[in-house]
């Protein structure tokens, strides 16, 4: 009796789950800006083509004939705009033709009103997600916080002043004022993975406290039941589920560090399949006095290397290179560094020191770049 009654309960189970929002088929979609019907009908197609089954079947005239079939797709696009919501099947027709003769087709379909209502909330959040992104970028923005050397109480409020302060006072070490000098500390930002993580660690808290404006109320809430990629966003599991992607990325917005004029890192935010922020160093757009950090790390070598400050050239090889060798510069190369270009970082004297040649070395020992300093 006691197993025909847990046979009887497993039964019931069994029966109930085929109702439950797990069973429901996961539903496939598009976000487009502001297409007709006829345009939605296309990207259905092009979305959600079904897969094609063929097989190779003899005819009574022994010719080899290619039967081919397939099932149906179910897929909905929404007109961001107007918010029309069109559910569609896509098919083939031509059953058991060969391949070149199925030809693709949509028909209408149907969505409960609950699975609509979710489709709306997802696109609410969608619109919200680049805003939101947008203002926590702006709002961390600005001038590098970390301009300040810990070894000096503070920078001097006017930078390019300071600047200027430095490269014009005489002095026989070479590395005196690097502990001040904002290339310098914006070059060991670009290269610190501390510096981009404390950056994460703020653009995350930044980004809830972005989500406590009412505007974004949508958006918040999806977090709770919706994962975001670059291309669209799936959840919605109480409703069965929803995949919904998008033509255009919602991409990358960029927050800046400006540490004087022509010296400024610029940084990804993205959000990432957790739902959470990342950040990343743009090397291209980051600029090192006018020079990409990109640039900086990869300069084709050449027979008259381009001046560095020692102050940036220590940064190098002490955070990204793998090992450097310094020698004394020959008289074509020290003539360069006297008279020609301008020098990456801060402007030094030459005053009475040597000059230096220094080639900095990846970690397979290939040279990557070479660059002319003060010695030190």
């Amino acid at each position: 009796m006691k197993n025909k009654i847990i046979l009887k309960s497993l039964l019931l189970m069994s029966f109930l789950m085929m109702f439950t929002p797990s069973a429901i088929a996961v539903e496939n979609g598009f976000f487009c800006s502001n297409c007709t019907y006829q345009e939605a009908a296309e990207i259905a197609k092009r979305e959600a083509p079904p897969k094609v089954h063929c097989v190779i079947k003899s005819s009574p005239t022994e010719d080899y004939i290619e039967e081919c079939t397939s099932l149906t797709n179910r897929f909905f696009v929404v007109n961001e705009s107007s918010r029309q919501i069109f559910p569609f099947t896509v098919f083939h027709n031509n059953q058991k033709g060969n391949r070149q003769q199925l030809t693709l087709a949509t028909r209408d379909s149907s969505l409960t009103s609950e699975q609509r209502l979710a489709i709306l909330k997802a696109l609410d959040a969608k619109l919200q997600l680049g805003p939101a992104l947008q203002e926590l970028a702006s709002n961390m923005s600005g001038p590098a916080a970390s301009m300040a050397s810990s070894a000096s109480s503070s920078l001097t409020k006017d930078a390019d002043s300071a600047l200027y302060s430095q490269s014009n006072t005489q002095s026989s070490d070479p590395m005196s004022g690097c502990a001040t000098d904002p290339h310098k500390h914006a070059l060991e930002n670009a290269l610190s993975e501390s510096h981009r993580v404390l950056l994460e660690y703020n653009a995350r808290a930044s980004f809830q406290a972005t989500l406590t404006n009412s505007k974004y109320s949508s958006l918040k809430e999806a977090f709770n039941e919706w994962k975001f990629t670059g291309f669209g966003m799936q959840g919605g599991a109480y409703q069965g589920g929803f995949n919904i992607s998008w033509q255009h990325s919602t991409g990358a917005y960029t927050l800046f560090e400006r540490y004087i004029h022509l010296t400024e890192l610029h940084w990804s935010v993205t959000l990432n399949e957790a739902n959470n922020i990342d950040v990343k160093l743009s090397s291209t757009n980051s600029i090192i006095d006018g020079n990409s950090v990109a640039s900086l790390l990869s300069r084709p070598t050449g027979a008259l290397p381009p001046k560095i400050s020692v102050c940036l050239l220590q940064v190098l090889q002490d955070l990204h290179f793998d090992r450097s060798l310094s020698e004394r510069a020959n008289d074509r190369q020290t003539q360069h560094f006297d008279t020609s270009s301008e020098m990456i970082g801060r402007n030094e004297k030459r005053d009475d020191g040597w000059i230096c040649q220094t080639t900095l070395y990846n970690r397979h020992g290939s040279v990557m770049i070479k660059f002319l300093s003060r010695c030190r």
